[in-house]
């Protein structure tokens, strides 16, 4: 496809919570016919898309939605770059709630045991579990209604296991292993998965606002209103509204609202914002002018050309943009991995719980295996107590009598109750 032919726009990506989400996202967008480039930026939760005449942004919508997550109509990165910074106070109180809950919650798990102690601890890690964690249980039913699954599926099926076998072993302490003994829980493991990774993605958090701090330096630069001068009437308006063509009036003083070319007045202007030196750069008639720019000794007016992510000032903020969200070949190498992550842990999850189950002795079973283990005698206790069953073999002995020559292991408890 021709790149002269195409063009790139940044939409706003809502519900991605992992890599996973982000290689999802992008597997999407590539799939769609006259689509050229994507890039995701999971810690912006944006997309950059370059794309061809021959899609429209109402079918990338539409395969985004398919994949489970919403992304919004095209958006202008200043905007998004505004936003960023917002949501690393999404939820500082949870993290402390959490953290604390469960160091408690760990603390009387390994301190000496009292009345109601268990009942207490059961309390505990519910706050925990679903009051901070219920994030996980929602992304995680999120994930499972577009048939997949993320870091949060993984989280919650942990979480629940270990508090869920906790509760059993507090109401049906006969069924587990614990046999009637002190039942072993686990609510302060629940409880500090949970909190940990809460503080986990706070920081993350706390970090994205650091990285957009460039990009909100930039864009405090720009002014939030302007004087434009239509039909011989100046008017105050937002910096929003400029359109190409427009006569802006820029008083001393005042700062540069748009990229343009001075058609009246004479003055000088501070362009540090674009050559990194503080000097004054005399502007006359026929000269361009950048939008950020500050103007100092004289009023001019000037015609507007760029506006928008179009100025100079929106480019660099494109740029700057562009370069958080690139990603180096072992970064894709590594996306692709986090893509099938989860489901493969899942799996091996259930495949070790299957072995586990059909390496089980049952003492219910003592003829026609291989390699059953039996004991000695019923009660026996010793280190070795168990010994191998001889393969069963058909036609000329008795199941019970042993192999010419060979030595008979089966004792003789058992050889009697036979």
């Amino acid at each position: 496809m021709d790149r002269l032919a195409t063009r790139s726009s940044l939409f706003r990506i809502r519900g991605m919570s992992c890599a996973s989400c982000a290689a999802r996202v992008t597997r999407a967008l590539e799939r769609l016919p006259g689509v050229v480039t994507v890039n995701v930026n999971l810690v912006a939760k944006t997309a950059l898309v370059e794309y061809g005449s021959s899609i429209g942004i109402d079918e990338m919508i539409r395969a985004v939605a398919g994949a489970g997550y919403e992304m919004e109509l095209e958006a202008d990165s200043t905007e998004i770059a505004s936003a960023t910074g917002k949501e690393e106070r999404q939820f500082p109180a949870m993290v402390v709630v959490a953290l604390v809950l469960a160091a408690t919650v760990m603390a009387l798990g390994r301190g000496g045991d009292f009345p109601g102690k268990f009942y207490l601890l059961w309390v505990l890690a519910t706050v925990v579990q679903f009051g901070a964690g219920w994030q996980f249980y929602r992304g995680a039913f999120v994930a499972a209604r577009r048939g997949t699954m993320d870091m949060n599926t993984l989280i919650a099926m942990g979480t629940s296991a270990a508090y869920l076998y906790s509760i059993a072993a507090i109401l049906f302490p006969a069924v587990l292993p614990a046999g009637g003994a002190a039942p072993v829980l686990y609510f302060d493991t629940s409880s500090m998965i949970i909190a940990v990774v809460l503080l986990g993605r706070f920081l993350e958090e706390k970090a994205k606002g650091r990285t957009s701090a460039a990009i909100e330096g930039l864009l405090a630069l720009r002014p939030d209103r302007a004087t434009v001068i239509r039909e011989g009437i100046e008017q105050d308006v937002p910096v929003e509204q400029l359109r190409t063509g427009d006569m802006v009036l820029v008083r001393p003083g005042e700062r540069v609202p748009a990229d343009g070319l001075v058609r009246q007045g004479f003055t000088t202007v501070d362009e540090a914002m674009i050559t990194g030196e503080c000097l004054q750069v005399k502007k006359k008639v026929g000269d361009t002018v950048t939008g950020g720019s500050v103007n100092f000794t004289g009023a001019f007016q000037f015609e507007v050309l760029r506006v928008g992510r179009h100025s100079t000032l929106g480019r660099i903020v494109e740029i700057v943009r562009q370069a958080q969200g690139s990603r180096a070949p072992v970064q894709r190498i590594a996306d692709t991995v986090a893509g099938s992550f989860v489901p493969v842990v899942a799996g091996m999850a259930l495949v070790a719980r299957r072995s586990e189950t059909l390496s089980t002795p049952c003492p219910s079973e003592f003829r026609g295996y291989s390699l059953r283990c039996l004991p000695l005698r019923p009660g026996a206790g010793d280190t070795n107590r168990h010994r191998r069953w001889p393969r069963k073999r058909s036609g000329k002995r008795s199941p019970g009598s042993p192999r010419r020559g060979s030595r008979n292991i089966v004792p003789s408890w058992l050889r009697a109750a036979g």
